[in-house]
């Protein structure tokens, strides 16, 4: 579209990828899905200018990362399935320079969905 490029897009799916797996399970890095908050506060507690807190900074425990909206940027954008409620498939996907793919198992209205795609021409 105007705004996102096929190449931007690419940029950003990679980059959404290789932020699950910076170092091998390392979790000393952030994750997509972590958060931090102030232990031992109440709605009293305020913060200085100089942003001295008032509490002990709290990491998450969570540590895994969002696979389900990496799939469905995958499925949805790349390989362009769009979801309808006429039980019909419609594709559009889009041109990432890939070129073939395909990905088994999709659920569609009660019915395992595969999608294959060999760019034309390729060889």
């Amino acid at each position: 579209n105007q705004y996102v490029t096929a190449d931007t897009y690419k940029k950003t799916l990679y980059w959404d990828a290789w932020m699950h797996c910076i170092q091998d399970g390392n979790a000393d890095y952030l994750d997509a899905n972590e958060f931090f908050w102030l232990q031992n506060t109440n709605s009293d507690t305020k913060t200085t200018t100089d942003m001295e807190q008032t509490g002990k900074i709290v990491r998450s425990w969570i540590h895994h990362n969002q696979l389900s909206k990496l799939n469905s940027n995958v499925i949805e954008d790349v390989f362009g399935f769009t979801p309808r409620e006429d039980k019909k498939v419609e594709l559009n996907p889009i041109d990432i320079g890939w070129d073939h793919f395909t990905v088994n198992g999709i659920r569609y209205h009660d019915s395992d969905v595969t999608i294959v795609w060999d760019k034309p021409d390729d060889g």
